[in-house]
């Protein structure tokens, strides 16, 4: 996936991605390789971290649950509506140039990025 693509699914600008990615690379988590047009980077997940994300997922999973048991169901669910009504809104302080606000914002498996980026997080 892009850097661009990447930090849009999480919400976040890129120059805030890129340093949280280091220790993800640093341990050989994601690799991190300029594109074809060499403007752009791209992180990917081998195979070996597939394994590694299956291992841990349970453990986010669980941690998620604690949550939600100390935070109440009801209100965890209206959180995450909340936020991903942020998301909806079309408010994005974290495009890349002026252009880019108001333009339609793609979608991406946010669900799954943020779920991967968060179990490798928790190691």
């Amino acid at each position: 996936m892009m850097m661009g693509q990447l930090a849009a699914a999480m919400a976040m600008d890129r120059t805030t991605l890129t340093p949280n990615l280091k220790p993800l690379e640093r341990d050989g988590l994601v690799e991190i390789v300029s594109s074809e047009a060499r403007r752009a980077k791209q992180t990917i997940i081998s195979p070996v971290d597939i394994v590694r994300y299956e291992e841990v997922l349970p453990l986010w999973k669980g941690v998620q649950e604690r949550f939600e048991s100390a935070y109440g169901s009801p209100s965890a669910a209206r959180l995450r509506d909340s936020l991903r009504n942020v998301l909806q809104a079309g408010f994005e302080p974290w495009a890349d140039t002026p252009s880019d606000v108001g333009r339609q914002r793609l979608h991406y498996p946010t669900d799954e990025c943020t779920t991967l980026l968060g179990a490798f997080a928790s190691i």
